[in-house]
């Protein structure tokens, strides 16, 4: 599996240089093997979520909220309760947010941010996730609660 493992990397390379259409090779390549080696692992889930994080990029939603619903899927059957399935959560609700869905995007920021506070209280995962929730609670003009 090193070889996956560097075709992540140089996807993530790809896309830092602004290339999506090379990181998105990359990792569909490595999706494949994975999905044929590794299904139902946390490394397949991670693939998932990083192909979705590209097709959000681009504004393909659609694809990015079916990828990342797969990897969650994968993440709370493996590691419930984890960062992994609060950053899920996340990515789902940056997709709902996008789509102008913000209660949905506020119960996903919500339940992210409840893990995080059990497995990774004062962690930047955490400080991430309570900025989203405070954008979604600003949004709603729930000031006090955004606190």
């Amino acid at each position: 599996m090193q070889w996956a493992n560097t075709a992540t990397s140089l996807s993530q390379i790809a896309r830092t240089r602004g290339d999506l259409a090379q990181a998105e090779r990359y990792l569909d390549q490595v999706l494949e093997v994975r999905r044929k080696s590794q299904l139902d692992s946390l490394f397949l889930s991670s693939s998932l979520n990083g192909l979705g994080n590209l097709h959000k990029a681009r504004g393909e939603l659609a694809r990015a909220e079916s990828e990342y619903r797969e990897a969650f899927a994968i993440n709370d059957k493996l590691a419930p309760e984890s960062r992994e399935v609060a950053g899920t959560l996340e990515n789902l609700g940056g997709v709902a947010q996008l789509r102008g869905d913000w209660e949905l995007a506020l119960d996903y920021y919500r339940r992210s941010v409840g893990i995080l506070e059990r497995v990774s209280p004062g962690t930047v995962y955490w400080a991430k996730a309570l900025a989203n929730l405070a954008q979604a609670l600003e949004h709603f003009e729930k000031f006090d609660e955004a606190e």
